[in-house]
């Protein structure tokens, strides 16, 4: 059961990822849902950081580190 718990998880998390494709007129907005979105399945910032890396506006590790940090303090308040 717990095997198929984490297939289910690495399923989604590509499908979180997948979405960094897409087109959309706010690009920080929509990443900064997804790292929100990964942060509270568990992930931790560098596992986030691998995922991420080169995608959508995530080219530099400032972004990228700005970008969770944000997330993680959006996620304390709730």
């Amino acid at each position: 059961s717990c095997k198929v718990n984490r297939f289910r998880d690495l399923r989604r998390i590509r499908g979180l990822i997948r979405i960094l494709e897409r087109d959309t007129d706010d690009r920080s907005k929509r990443d900064y849902w997804v790292v929100c979105k990964l942060l509270e399945m568990g992930l931790g910032p560098a596992e986030i950081t691998e995922l991420v890396a080169g995608k959508s506006k995530f080219q530099s590790d400032e972004y990228t580190q700005l970008t969770i940090a944000k997330a993680s303090r959006g996620l304390v308040g709730k």
